[in-house]
């Protein structure tokens, strides 16, 4: 309803007469895709994740098109990268080697995309021995299908 700092008129009477004083929806609940993945927000431009990946483990993160990860617990290896606490990385086009640290790792995962993609996330060499992907375990509340990504080359992570 302010304008801080500019020389302009306030129209705080049309600001109040559509403005909702009411109480406000609560948030919508995070979908938990898969044990490591809760999806956060999706629209029909970009979708942004939490990951939660154990200590010690090895990932790969299939960015088919402009993915950014922003570390917010622990650490991992990205490639040749070590990211921690408050760093963020620029992948496009790439498959990303993930190494988990000793304390795991929480990061938000944005990504290009109007719906979460499947196959973004594969667990590599799993207690089982096998590793494969980490694939959705709950469908989306819209129920629709959801598309795997495109495999691509390893190539270079650009940060």
């Amino acid at each position: 309803m302010f304008d801080f700092g500019r020389d302009r008129g306030l129209h705080v009477e049309d600001a109040l007469a559509v403005a909702h004083a009411g109480p406000v929806d609560p948030p919508a609940q995070p979908w938990h895709l898969t044990p490591a993945r809760t999806l956060l927000a999706v629209s029909p431009y970009f979708v942004l994740e939490r990951v939660d990946l154990p200590a010690g483990t090895a990932w790969a993160l299939d960015a088919d098109q402009e993915t950014w990860l922003l570390v917010i617990a622990g650490e991992a290896r990205v490639g040749r990268h070590v990211a921690g606490i408050g760093q963020a990385m620029f992948i496009d086009e790439a498959t990303a080697a993930l190494q988990v640290g000793p304390e795991g790792i929480s990061a938000l995962l944005a990504y290009v995309s109007p719906v979460p993609v499947a196959r973004l996330l594969e667990r590599r060499g799993a207690p089982d021995g096998g590793g494969g992907p980490d694939l959705f375990v709950a469908p989306l509340p819209s129920g629709g299908p959801v598309p795997a990504a495109p495999r691509r080359a390893l190539q270079e992570v650009r940060v």
